[in-house]
Order: C-alpha cells, then structure tokens, then sequence
C-alpha cells in the first residue's frame, strides 16, 4: 500500500520496519550497497574514468526500478512529484534519490561532478562555480580546513627564519 509522506504514515512506517527486523536489516544492506555504488559511478564521473564500474552500475541497476514505482503526480498539481513510502517496500523511502540520480545523469551537471580535494573527505559534489574550479565540498569545512594549513604552515616558516 502506498502511503504519502506525512507524519503519521512515516511512523506508520518506522512501525512496520521495526516489526520486520530481518527485512530491515537486508534493505538496509540493500542501501549501503546502493550508497556504495552511487560514490563509485559519481567518482569515476569526477575523475573522468572512461566508465564506472560494471558491478556498481548493476547494484543501482538492480535498486533503482524498486525506487520508481513510489512516485506520483499529485492530484490537482501535476508539476510536483510526490516520493511515496511503501510499508511493503522498506526502499521505498530512497525514491527520491532515485529520480535525483537520474536528473544528475540525463543533466548537464553530470560532467560537474567532482570529489573534494580533502584526502580524508571523498565527499562527492556538482561544481556550480563560474570558472569551475571548486576545490572543495564545502568551503566552510574542508577549504576552510585547508586555509588554516596553508596559513599555519606559512607562519610555521617565518617564525623559523628569525
């Protein structure tokens, strides 16, 4: 049964999920490896590999139709989509990152796709920036980690030749 997103049906939904114990430990699974998957087609994207990784394009292949069916047109407003929760489906909540997945890849954002330049972050991200060149995920956490390097190593340097 399809149920819409409010409150109540969400923790109608919680409900179900905890009363099935061992179906929400395999979607959960299910959802790691989806996760997994989606970071290495968006990294081969970034590092302009010649193609993603067979084995992940099948797990997304393998997930995404179970996310699709969940979505409708709302009634009387048929210019939004609504990402429904299945008690039948414990998936059913990623719907939206199913149709976000397939607008960032028909898009023009797709060759924007970057990882940040952190070493110890590997968020992914889509370079908005006028000239293309964004470095990091965010600025105010890891460029803002990077300045304060840069600055600490640079006064490190001088405080060294006096």
């Amino acid at each position: 049964m399809l149920r819409d997103n409010a409150p109540g049906n969400v923790a109608e939904f919680l409900h179900e999920a905890r009363s099935r114990p061992e179906d929400a430990l395999r979607a959960l699974h299910r959802i790691r490896a989806f996760r997994e998957a989606l970071y290495r087609i968006g990294s081969s994207l970034a590092t302009a590999a010649p193609s993603a990784p067979d084995d992940a394009v099948d797990v997304v292949n393998e997930v995404l139709p179970q996310l699709l069916q969940y979505t409708r047109l709302r009634r009387g407003s048929p210019d939004t989509i609504d990402h429904g929760l299945s008690l039948d489906n414990l998936l059913s909540p990623l719907s939206p990152v199913g149709w976000s997945l397939i607008d960032l890849m028909r898009g023009s954002d797709r060759a924007r796709i970057r990882e940040c330049a952190n070493p110890a972050c590997h968020w992914l991200y889509v370079d908005h920036s006028r000239n293309q060149s964004r470095r990091w995920c965010a600025m105010w956490n890891c460029g803002n980690r990077a300045k304060g390097r840069r600055f600490y190593h640079a006064h490190q340097k001088r405080g060294r030749k006096h």
